[in-house]
């Protein structure tokens, strides 16, 4: 069996910074050049007269202890991102090619939706009946901004819910989730230790990326009510893993991934954390809805 989840392109990062405080080092100095406090605090920072770091305040927060630990790969989380308003009036292309998980060609019959985060059941899609073109991508001509969830069905696989917690602002060419059948979800159940999957709950998968749009290693999800959450490695779960690790089985295109996630949550809206795993710093959220018998991707950047 083979467990494939998206990939993504392109990065970003937001950058919203004023104003510094002073970080001081009671014995030698921190720094004798900028880079040493990049190395230390991430982007942004300086080093000043008397070989002190100076760190952007709107990153620095009040425990000097916790900037210390979360590595500059994840210094977008003290970053104010930017603001953006859904427009209408401009539009997005997202491209997409989605392939059954065992098989990986594009599934018969697949069919997709783009949908508000409000509008749970996708009542009123902002757009519909998209279907793959003879070079197997599916488009979607999106908002300016938007951020809500695909929602996409073949006959012979189990629906998908497809999440992002940063707002689409550009035109983008991506993989996109994987279509899985029963079988190979009760697969993925049971080499994380869990029961077979129960249709009248939900799956989640979770991926997290850092600051610069990378796999994110070592990052630990909050828990729902009683489950706790797995992580893979390779192109399964491992039971004894406590936090993400990279995986190169979780694509079509081999690309690094770091995933997570739970079977047989209750369905409803759940918001998701995930964490730095030595200060669980939070380093991105997202409100997803779950649905009985649905498969719900998500994936997290740093920073949202």
């Amino acid at each position: 069996m083979r467990t494939i989840f998206w990939a993504t392109s392109g990065a970003y990062i937001a950058a919203a910074m004023s104003g510094c405080r002073l970080w001081l080092h009671v014995d030698d100095p921190q720094c004798d050049r900028d880079q040493a406090c990049v190395d230390l605090f991430g982007a942004g920072a300086t080093c000043v007269s008397g070989g002190v770091c100076s760190v952007p305040a709107s990153r620095t927060g009040s425990d000097s202890q916790s900037v210390r630990a979360v590595p500059a790969r994840w210094s977008c989380v003290r970053d104010e991102p930017e603001m953006v308003t859904l427009d209408s009036s401009r539009k997005l292309r997202v491209r997409m090619d989605v392939v059954d998980a065992s098989s990986l060609h594009v599934p018969e019959g697949l069919n997709g939706a783009a949908c508000l985060a409000d509008d749970v059941d996708c009542g009123r899609p902002v757009v519909e009946g998209v279907v793959p073109g003879g070079d197997g991508f599916m488009e979607f001509m999106l908002p300016y901004g938007f951020q809500g969830y695909f929602s996409l069905e073949a006959p012979d696989s189990l629906p998908v819910l497809a999440y992002n917690n940063r707002p689409y602002t550009e035109n983008l060419t991506t993989r996109g989730p994987p279509m899985l059948t029963r079988e190979v979800l009760d697969d993925v159940a049971a080499a994380s230790g869990n029961d077979p999957s129960d249709p009248e709950r939900g799956a989640v998968f979770l991926e997290i990326r850092d600051c610069n749009d990378v796999a994110g290693d070592g990052v630990r999800f909050d828990g729902v009510d009683a489950h706790t959450p797995f992580y893979f490695e390779g192109a399964l779960p491992d039971p004894s893993l406590q936090q993400t690790a990279i995986s190169n089985q979780l694509s079509a295109g081999r690309e690094p991934r770091s995933v997570g996630g739970f079977v047989n949550l209750e369905p409803g809206s759940t918001t998701f954390q995930a964490k730095w795993g030595d200060t669980q710093e939070v380093l991105g959220r997202v409100t997803v809805e779950i649905k009985a018998g649905y498969i719900t991707y998500v994936r997290i950047r740093a920073g949202y």
